[in-house]
């Protein structure tokens, strides 16, 4: 389902809708068929948040999204500098006080990006329904140069497993492998995540460091 056929399915409906009231038929009927088309948009918009694999339209719905920091958060680190994420960080924060799990696992990237290893672990050890748990464990394992630890950490999602190789590879300053594990990653994830692993992928390549990284960067 692309974005055009969501735009022109809502047009339609809103005409016909229109078009309906305007012969006189009853407002129930038209409310339900409002109804209707409200739960077909919603349907089909998370969907592809969530479930597509379509990577243009995931990005052309985030990019819609400018009020939503979370979409906004994997655009900066695609194209923005590092205060750019931090910004759109500290939005998902003020805006997802109530979502527990949500503000640790950012609160986790804000850790990373500000290179501060020992208060991401904290960040980790206090989670604990976060379907992202284990994954952020094992990124915690690969920067303390604990690379068989962090394999052997049950993974949920098959993107994630070739994303924790991923990041031993960049670790390891190994780019050829690097690009063949993000790759496999973008290929398993769906929706939002694949679009994230895209941007890390974009990011890592365009910034990569000159010689192997040096565990010293962190505190």
């Amino acid at each position: 389902m692309s974005i055009i056929v969501l735009l022109v399915f809502y047009l339609v409906s809103i005409s016909l809708g229109m078009l309906a009231i305007y012969l006189g038929v009853p407002t129930q009927y038209a409310v339900g068929f409002f109804a209707v088309v409200a739960v077909v948009l919603v349907a089909g918009y998370s969907y592809v948040i969530t479930s597509s694999k379509n990577t243009k339209l995931i990005m052309r719905l985030m990019r819609m999204q400018k009020s939503d920091p979370m979409f906004q958060y994997n655009m900066a680190v695609m194209n923005g500098t590092k205060e750019d994420q931090l910004d759109e960080i500290e939005r998902v924060l003020r805006k997802n006080k109530k979502s527990k799990d949500t503000v640790a696992d950012f609160l986790f990237k804000k850790a990373l990006l500000e290179n501060n290893l020992t208060e991401a672990k904290s960040i980790v050890g206090g989670m604990k329904k976060s379907p992202l748990k284990r994954y952020n464990q094992a990124q915690c394992e690969i920067l303390m140069g604990k690379y068989g630890l962090a394999r052997e950490i049950p993974q949920t999602e098959q993107w994630m497993k070739h994303s924790i190789e991923a990041f031993i590879a960049y670790e390891q300053w190994d780019q050829a492998k690097y690009i063949e594990e993000m790759d496999a990653s973008i290929a398993k994830a769906k929706g939002l995540y694949r679009v994230q692993q895209l941007a890390l992928k974009e990011r890592a390549l365009r910034e990569w460091p000159s010689k192997k990284p040096s565990r010293k960067r962190f505190n």
